[in-house]
């Protein structure tokens, strides 16, 4: 796991960024705005004057911090969304995973998802498996394109039907969604904008 993985994940638009779990060596940050990662949040710096002058951070070759990031009165935690996806990042899969379906579970409306799984009967958009339990039964998922965790919404544009499998590789961002999607029978509009959010992120 980098800073620059965590920066672009997280959305936080910063020039350079670094990580250190133990929050007290880095390499010298070098263009502003900048971040400082630890194992649980961050620190922002806005200007290289901010940065080069904080009274906390002793310059040499690299950078010195006492104690760690955590004692500076500007050090942000990660919230719940975050935390989600640097575990992620950390390849803790099986606990991000479950909590990301969790709150995922939370927040969706379920009459959505029962319209998008008539909408593909039921069948994966990306590998067109489907998975029959009994007679008359099927058994499929469905992937918000882009996170709810990561501000996605909870809109139809914005969902697809998949297979298990295929669903735990978008979640880890593992596979690109290319358009045209190879089993979409009923024209289902999905954004490009989500797909491309989720194509530009793939590991």
């Amino acid at each position: 796991m980098t800073g620059n993985q965590l920066n672009n994940r997280l959305n936080l638009n910063a020039q350079s960024a670094r990580y250190r779990k133990t929050g007290d060596w880095y390499h010298p940050l070098v263009s502003f705005p900048a971040i400082l990662f630890d194992q649980n949040g961050y620190v922002r710096f806005e200007t290289e004057f901010e940065y080069s002058t904080h009274p906390q951070i002793q310059f040499g070759q690299d950078i010195h911090i006492n104690g760690g990031i955590q004692t500076f009165p500007s050090y942000t935690e990660f919230t719940t969304e975050e935390n989600i996806i640097v575990d992620l990042l950390r390849k803790d899969y099986e606990s991000a995973l479950r909590v990301l379906r969790e709150y995922s579970t939370y927040r969706r409306n379920q009459s959505l998802v029962l319209q998008v799984k008539e909408i593909f009967n039921n069948s994966c958009a990306l590998c067109e498996t489907t998975i029959q339990i009994s007679e008359n039964k099927y058994y499929s998922e469905v992937h918000h394109i882009k996170p709810l965790y990561e501000n996605g919404p909870d809109d139809m544009d914005n969902m697809i039907c998949v297979c298990p499998n295929c669903h735990v590789k978008l979640d880890l961002k593992l596979i690109r969604i290319d358009i045209p999607i190879q089993y979409n029978p009923n024209n289902h509009f999905i954004n490009q904008d989500f797909i491309d959010y989720h194509n530009n992120n793939v590991a």
